[in-house]
């Protein structure tokens, strides 16, 4: 397969006939356009020479009770037109509206200079994607591109398969989601270009063209005023990324080379020795003996379990590894049991398919069959009753075959050919290992980690980008490679910190950990024949300031938790692009990559290029308290942020209320009841801010959960603080009050109570504690006792 080709439209016949659309002579597609609700459309063409393949988990029924204010249309001449308060936003060509070339289809829509594409899934290739053309495949990319390759350029296809492309106009935005696995591919208005050289002398008028390589043409079109209402209507059909247990939230520790539960042990006396809160410490394929999938090396067989559960009593999460690949071994249980359950792959004549992974000769589940997912299950569940590892973390599962053809391998029995699966290949992993878990530990949250996914892979697993490179490129392409996957439906995901291959500077690493410290995903992994990279392999400063971010992020851990419980109601996710919650400021921000917003109420403009001594920090509407210099931004457009060592841009959204750990962190811990609550609110600010807070156990699915709501307004230089509508069940609530503004008073009331609270001198240790701010003692929230609601001490 050509990773850089694509059929181009003027290769493929065209609709022409009034009453039905063409696909051969002997053949006719069927089309049906469907209003699904909400303003979400689903649009299929039906024939016999394509067969539907997807197992993508849609909910189709999500939008059936609010009814549709846009329009869209299919006409009797095969045009499709959508368009929201009576503003065009999509429309086919007139005469290449739906084309076919064999069992090769392409949809063909107008351009207009206005649009700007966003999504894609993975794809490291920028922000803003107008002028590509990609394919969507799933790659191992390092083994199918080359290290040199990958290490100073894009490259496209990438692990992850979801062809979703978003266009912002001026009039709306509007999501199309292309639910087909087979191999597809987009062209956003793209030139010509002769062997990357020059362009063509006479190009076709640019125009947006979506197509597979085979398949059912089935589409969803999700039409919404912005961003936001746009993605979350996505999540609502493909599925929000559950709540994960909060130490999957922490920060991780990994290396291809940690071999047995010794290393394991020496990491955990350096993070405490370093006072360097971590909760996942991760085994890497040394694990196993000789590479095979469920079981473990000798020395982890002698006492591994009691080991495990040592360190998990000092707070640590063990994660190991699990490949798809079984070693082709008759003496091995696995295999035997595998083959004994017809769950692996076959070849075109029915014979067992082979490649090429870790342990050698190796076999692959076919996971597009219902006993094959079972059987695996069945193997996860096993394995995860006899050592008790906290989650798994899926690799090779684009699949990778080493130097064996993708093609020969097949699915269903050998009768499907391989790009009927490709694709969905992780996914199906995905189900029947996140089931496996459940069964195992059926009241805990699971946790996997996943290389590959699909459409709807973000209700089993997170994604973490792949082998990245120690540079200054993935730095900066990791930053948008998680904006746009997170738009895309995936909004659980992150690079390698600071890049698995090669070898990180002092600074580069620091800079990489002030880029990612509140990426939703935050993994230190490095592969085994480079320098060891944790923390303290590097000199001071830098371990210091690096041990900072990651303090840091503990303490924002209450702020981080609340937004992936939105997440797992909304869709809303974590890091995403600054006009997603600056809509009217999408214009200044369209093509703006390393600025981002984590959660509605922090933004992040961190250092992307290495030699640059400042850059420009644009300011979306409103004020902002920069934490980096301890002072309010108000009435500009910009400032210049010149580099240090030490900061970088974290600014505070005027009016927000953050909830913060107490204190300086230095150790993983589930408490999230006692907290700081910072709230960037000026004296002259007559808004009311409300902020819902609400915690639970951290790791049950049925935890116990307390909620609380939380509102500040200012009056006559007095801070007033509220709480209301308490139900605490999991834990009564202690807080204290941080504000940054010079406040004459500040009064606290819950219930029937109100008590005006002493203004003390404070650091808010989001800087070193250069940073001054004000506090309060600590006040508690209670539930139902008006009388005795507010102590202080």
């Amino acid at each position: 397969m050509y990773f850089n080709k694509i059929p181009p439209s003027c290769n493929f016949i065209y609709q022409q006939d009034d009453a039905k659309l063409l696909a051969t002579e002997s053949t006719s597609a069927q089309a049906k356009l469907e209003d699904l609700g909400s303003d979400v459309y689903r649009f299929e063409v039906q024939s016999g020479k394509w067969s539907q393949a997807s197992q993508a988990e849609l909910d189709t029924q999500a939008f059936a009770d609010t009814a549709s204010v846009s329009t869209g249309t299919f006409s009797s001449s095969g045009l499709l037109e959508f368009s929201l308060k009576d503003k065009p936003l999509l429309s086919s060509q007139p005469e290449q509206a739906f084309g076919v070339l064999g069992k090769k289809w392409v949809l063909g829509f107008n351009y207009d200079e206005a649009m700007r594409f966003y999504g894609l899934g993975e794809k490291n290739t920028g922000l803003e994607k107008s002028g590509h053309i990609t394919k969507f495949w799933n790659t191992d990319t390092v083994a199918d591109f080359g290290m040199l390759n990958v290490e100073h350029k894009p490259t496209d296809p990438f692990y992850v398969t979801i062809p979703y492309l978003i266009i912002q106009q001026p009039g709306g935005c509007i999501g199309i989601l292309l639910n087909n696995p087979w191999p597809s591919f987009m062209n956003l208005a793209a030139k010509e270009q002769i062997a990357n050289l020059a362009g063509a002398k006479d190009n076709e008028r640019p125009s947006i063209t979506i197509g597979a390589y085979g398949g059912t043409p089935e589409f969803y079109f999700i039409l919404g005023q912005d961003m936001r209402a746009v993605t979350r209507k996505l999540m609502q059909l493909t599925g929000k990324t559950p709540l994960p247990p909060l130490w999957a939230i922490g920060y991780q520790q990994c290396r291809w080379g940690y071999i047995d539960m010794e290393d394991l042990e020496e990491l955990d006396k350096k993070f405490d020795e370093l006072d360097i809160p971590c909760d996942g410490l991760w085994l890497d394929i040394d694990y196993m003996d000789a590479y095979k999938v469920f079981t473990v090396n000798e020395a982890i067989e002698s006492q591994g379990a009691e080991r495990i559960k040592a360190l998990q009593a000092n707070g640590r999460r063990i994660v190991p590894i699990i490949d798809p690949g079984v070693k082709y071994l008759p003496s091995y249980a696995a295999f035997e049991s595998g083959k004994a359950a017809n769950a692996f792959c076959q070849t075109e004549e029915g014979n067992l398919y082979s490649g090429f992974v870790w342990p050698g000769r190796t076999a692959f589940p076919d996971f597009s069959l219902p006993q094959a997912r079972e059987w695996w299950t069945q193997q996860v569940k096993a394995f995860t009753e006899a050592y008790p590892f906290d989650g798994y973390w899926l690799d090779m599962n684009d699949p990778s075959t080493g130097s064996a053809e993708l093609e020969d391998m097949r699915f269903n029995n050998g009768q499907e050919v391989h790009e009927t699966y490709h694709n969905q290949y992780a996914f199906g992993m995905q189900q029947a290992t996140q089931e496996g878990v459940k069964r195992a530990r059926p009241d805990k949250r699971p946790f996997l980690v996943s290389r590959s996914g699909y459409i709807s892979s973000a209700r089993h697993s997170a994604i973490w980008t792949g082998d990245n490179y120690s540079n200054y490129f993935h730095l900066r392409e990791g930053i948008n490679v998680t904006l746009n996957l997170g738009l895309s439906g995936i909004p659980f995901n992150g690079p390698d910190v600071p890049g698995f291959a090669g070898k990180p500077t002092p600074q580069l690493a620091v800079d990489w950990y002030k880029a990612g410290f509140l990426f939703p995903f935050l993994r230190n992994h490095s592969e085994k024949s480079t320098p060891r990279q944790e923390p303290w392999q590097f000199a001071q400063p830098y371990c210091d300031i690096i041990a900072h971010y990651i303090r840091l992020r503990y303490k924002l851990l209450p702020y981080l938790y609340q937004q992936f419980m939105t997440q797992a109601e909304t869709g809303d996710p974590l890091l995403r692009p600054v006009f997603y919650d600056f809509p009217q400021d999408f214009k200044r921000f369209e093509r703006v990559g390393d600025q981002f917003m984590v959660g509605p109420d922090i933004m992040q403009a961190p250092k992307v290029n290495e030699d640059e001594a400042e850059r420009t920090v644009l300011l979306p509407t409103g004020g902002w308290y920069d934490a980096a210099q301890g002072r309010w931004l108000e009435n500009d457009n910009a400032y210049t942020h010149k580099h240090t060592l030490e900061a970088t841009p974290l600014l505070f959204r005027q009016g927000s209320m953050v909830p913060m750990r107490v204190g300086h962190q230095t150790r993983a811990n589930s408490q999230l009841s006692d907290i700081e609550l910072h709230i960037f609110k000026r004296c002259q600010d007559t808004d009311v801010s409300t902020l819902t807070y609400r915690i639970d156990d951290g790791e049950s699915i049925d935890s116990p959960v307390s909620t609380v709501t939380l509102r500040a307004h200012c009056k006559d230089n007095t801070l007033v603080v509220e709480a209301t509508d308490a139900t605490l069940d999991f834990h009564p609530l202690t807080l204290r009050l941080y504000c940054y503004d010079a406040f004459e008073s500040i009064i606290f009331r819950h219930g029937i109570r109100e008590e005006q609270l002493s203004i003390l001198p404070g650091h808010s240790h989001l800087s070193g504690d250069a940073i001054k701010c004000s506090c309060t003692r600590t006040v508690h929230v209670m539930e139902n006792e008006p009388s005795t609601t507010i102590a202080a001490r």
